[in-house]
């Protein structure tokens, strides 16, 4: 499990959680207060010399004499297991001593149950380190985690948050649950980093670094269409209109899986740019008017998207677009090229395009052909050596110049803003 392996190298033990309430420090030294006074001090000796294996057997003796000494009992028999993990080479030794570990969460649970929430959280933040090699340990694991979330819930702990989706996605996998399921995990974990990150504290690097990994691993593991999304995402949607992240989501289903021409496409994009707008977004929302055949709203939304645009370039491609459909041609096409100079070839070209079929009229031919002069220096701004050839063939003759005694002279077009000199 590589995902596995990866997500516990950057966010295993790191993770804050809340702080609970203060250990109790009464002892409850059973039947034999002096064998287990000794065992216990004997059992901390060991864990601060390190001398780990000394440490079994009185754990185990104060486990079955005294079973509710204390809390400290049962943590300091993980801390001793944890510690045995660390050192020992034997993979068959060592596995039992991860068993061992996470029995002392559910010892500890067994006897103090209304701390059952806290060690279930402290739990989770080990049981995966140990078992991720382990698959008939994955259902158990998933099982747990699911617990751990529905008892601590903001107040899980970001590991265990992880944790809840990888073993979600093994068990998909599996084909032990179906993507609904999975969605449904994936909004609970949602809420509770949305919850977390909106506390903006000292723990706002944790969630985020969360918040990315559980998308990821829910863009990985839900297998979100276009059907997905209207049977399952869009009710929940009705249901709570102004749920902003569920907005999100669907939105981002939608264009990944090329749902544009879905009915509710346009309904959810509308509501996400009214409250979050952008140029990509209004962007996608122009291009599914068009794709519905409404022009006018297509060009609308790409105006709305170019006050939105993010740099130069963006505002250029939009301003093209609607040079390109007849709209302000001449000048958005300028206003396009002032703003990025890689436009030039598209943007002159297209006033180019213009200027050939505008003609100002009139009973000269020498000033009736002049479009076609102001068109071929329009095309050689461009470069486009195809455009100037189609317009020296509208030029005028030479004997309409000749006729007329126009050669050299400069002739103003009203009808298309520019003037032009006749050719000798």
């Amino acid at each position: 499990m590589n995902t596995i392996r990866f997500f516990i190298l950057t966010l295993c033990f790191g993770f804050a959680f809340a702080t609970f309430n203060a250990k109790a420090q009464t002892f409850n030294w059973g039947a034999d207060v002096k064998a287990s006074q000794e065992k216990w001090t004997v059992l901390k000796d060991a864990i601060f010399l390190k001398q780990y294996k000394n440490g079994i057997e009185p754990l185990e003796w104060l486990i079955t004499n005294t079973p509710d000494l204390n809390p400290d009992l049962y943590k300091k028999g993980a801390e001793l297991y944890d510690e045995l993990i660390k050192v020992e080479t034997d993979p068959q030794l060592k596995s039992q001593y991860e068993d061992k570990s996470m029995e002392m969460y559910d010892l500890r649970a067994k006897q103090y149950s209304s701390d059952l929430a806290n060690i279930l959280n402290r739990k989770g933040l080990r049981a995966l380190t140990y078992w991720q090699d382990r698959p008939e340990k994955f259902s158990e694991m998933f099982a747990l985690y699911q617990k751990i979330v529905e008892m601590n819930g903001d107040a899980t702990a970001a590991t265990n948050v992880n944790n809840l989706m990888v073993l979600a996605c093994s068990e998909k996998n599996a084909g032990k649950i179906n993507d609904e399921q999975m969605q449904e995990i994936y909004d609970k974990t949602s809420n509770i980093i949305n919850n977390n990150l909106a506390k903006n504290d000292q723990t706002l690097e944790t969630w985020k670094a969360t918040k990315t990994f559980v998308d990821n691993k829910a863009q990985e593991c839900i297998k979100i269409d276009c059907d997905f999304v209207k049977t399952t995402m869009y009710p929940k949607y009705k249901a709570n209109p102004n749920d902003l992240e569920l907005l999100k989501k669907m939105y981002n289903a939608l264009t990944s899986g090329k749902c544009i021409e879905m009915p509710e496409f346009i309904e959810i994009t509308e509501a996400l740019v009214s409250k979050e707008p952008n140029f990509k977004r209004y962007n996608v929302l122009a291009l599914a008017y068009k794709a519905k055949g409404d022009n006018t709203l297509y060009y609308q939304n790409l105006e709305k998207a170019m006050q939105y645009a993010e740099n130069n370039t963006q505002k250029a491609e939009i301003l093209l677009i609607l040079a390109q459909a007849g709209i302000n041609t001449k000048s958005n096409a300028l206003q396009a090229v002032s703003l990025d100079g890689s436009k030039a070839f598209q943007a002159y070209s297209l006033i180019g395009n213009l200027y050939m079929r505008t003609s100002c009229g009139g009973d000269n031919p020498v000033v009736r052909k002049a479009n076609y002069i102001a068109a071929y220096n329009m095309y050689a701004k461009a470069g486009n050596s195809q455009g100037m050839a189609a317009a020296q063939q509208g030029f005028p003759t030479r004997e309409e110049i000749f006729t007329y005694g126009m050669g050299g002279q400069t002739v103003a077009l009203p009808c298309l803003g520019e003037s032009v000199v006749i050719p000798n």
